[in-house]
């Protein structure tokens, strides 16, 4: 009789696992078609190697973001900017590049 039980009690958790698992496949699937077209792609070689001189502008939109590899020193913060095909923007923040091993300057820009 302990073994019957003990059997139930493991299909039990079987079937919940199993509705969790087709949960998050349903869950995964619809991710996956969010992403479609945004693939990972391998960084670089100049960004892996960066330039002594230049900087990384983080640029924040409603579609998501994006790093570009500028030439010269970094603006200064509450400058504001205009990038080509992109728009105004403002420097609301000024820091280290967001890439391991990168010493360059990242302006953060916000859309004005």
């Amino acid at each position: 009789m302990r073994h019957a039980a003990f059997l139930e009690q493991l299909d039990g958790r079987l079937t919940r696992a199993s509705a969790a698992l087709e949960r998050l496949s349903g869950e995964l699937a619809a991710v996956e078609q969010r992403l479609n077209g945004h693939a990972i792609r391998p960084v670089p070689a100049e960004v892996q190697k960066p330039a002594e001189n230049g900087h990384v502008l983080f640029v924040s939109s409603a579609a998501g973001y994006a790093l570009l590899f500028w030439p010269g020193p970094a603006p200064e913060l509450g400058a504001e900017l205009e990038l080509p095909d992109l728009g105004g923007f403002l420097v609301s923040k000024l820091g280290p590049a967001p890439l391991p091993g990168d010493g360059r300057r990242c302006a953060y820009l916000l859309g004005s």
